[in-house]
């Protein structure tokens, strides 16, 4: 049922070590980053991070699909009909959600540097619909998977197959291929704007540094989805499955996949670096001045930036920063996010 090639009893014991290995790594680090994003300042007063911990929960899903699998590798069977079918529907809420909420921050990215969306609530109430289309769009995928689009463990490839589907079934698995590609696609264009946008506006050492930390590992990982959504698209041909055929290439798609599975997480700990260390000052310099608002525009010749040295000019772009940041909401202890 689970495999039409033969077991490989010693790779499938190396692939199950692998899967184990960078799964069981990367699920505690990614739980500790939603815990972060969802307590601590000014993670939790972001939209930006709110998507980020979208993103997060579905990363986990598919991270625990990777700990199924690396168990049934190493053990060289499926174990169990239902844990089997479960594991496929959580790596399908991975491959399926992943793209859908890194389209989400994309454009959240591209309307916060352009300011496409002036009024802050507006913005608010905006991605927080799309979050929510995401996020039940994810769920159906996950009950397509349990259902009529049943994916099984093939031990003699080592991933998850969907089953031969007809009627709407196939339609439904064409439909999800395609938003996936589709969307994965425009994410990675919009970055590619954001990355171009930034160099020409925002040429100082400091935005520079912010680029390299948080844009440029999110569209490594666009590339990297969009490789995957076309090598799953040819399996509609006989590309996919002649590529798995060769137990070589096999095992190295694999380690690719699992490879694509540690980016994230390392871009969420370059990130929650340099934010903790990139406004830290700033975050505890301006608390004074969370209860005055309105007054922000007219006092800002009385922020200090002399302890931060450099030149006027860059003062100046600095303090630019700082009055068109996500910087504090009435009543709240926002920071500047740059996002």
């Amino acid at each position: 049922m689970n495999s039409s090639a033969p077991s490989h009893t010693w790779d499938n014991v190396f692939v199950g070590t692998v899967y184990l290995l960078a799964n069981i790594i990367m699920l505690p680090i990614y739980v500790i980053f939603l815990i972060i994003f969802v307590r601590k300042e000014p993670y939790r007063s972001s939209m930006t991070f709110k998507i980020m911990f979208y993103l997060g929960v579905v990363e986990c899903f598919q991270l625990v699909s990777g700990v199924q699998s690396g168990i049934m590798s190493f053990l060289d069977t499926t174990v169990h009909y239902d844990f089997d079918m479960i594991g496929g529907a959580l790596n399908c809420v991975g491959l399926f959600g992943r793209p859908l909420f890194l389209l989400i921050l994309a454009l959240n990215r591209f309307v916060n540097l352009t300011r496409l969306i002036r009024s802050r609530k507006n913005e608010k109430i905006v991605f927080s619909v799309l979050l929510a289309i995401a996020s039940l769009a994810t769920f159906f995928g996950f009950a397509y998977r349990i259902t009529i689009g049943k994916a099984h463990y093939y031990l003699g490839y080592d991933i998850y197959r969907p089953l031969k589907t007809t009627g709407a079934a196939a339609i439904i698995k064409h439909i999800t291929v395609g938003v996936d590609i589709t969307a994965i696609a425009l994410a990675t264009l919009i970055y590619f704007g954001v990355f171009a946008f930034i160099i020409y506006k925002r040429k100082t050492t400091r935005m520079l540094a912010l680029l390299k930390s948080t844009d440029i590992p999110v569209i490594a990982q666009g590339i990297i989805t969009l490789s995957h959504a076309a090598v799953v698209k040819c399996g509609t041909g006989h590309i996919f499955v002649s590529m798995l055929e060769s137990r070589p290439a096999n095992i190295a798609y694999i380690i690719w996949l699992e490879t694509m599975t540690l980016i994230n997480p390392l871009s969420y700990l370059i990130l929650v670096r340099y934010k903790d260390a990139g406004v830290s000052w700033l975050y505890y310099n301006t608390q004074e001045f969370a209860k005055k608002l309105h007054q922000v525009h007219q006092t800002a010749h009385k922020f200090d930036f002399d302890e931060q040295g450099g030149t006027n000019e860059q003062k100046l772009l600095l303090w630019d920063e700082f009055k068109s940041c996500d910087c504090f909401t009435k009543g709240t202890k926002e920071t500047c996010l740059w996002s």
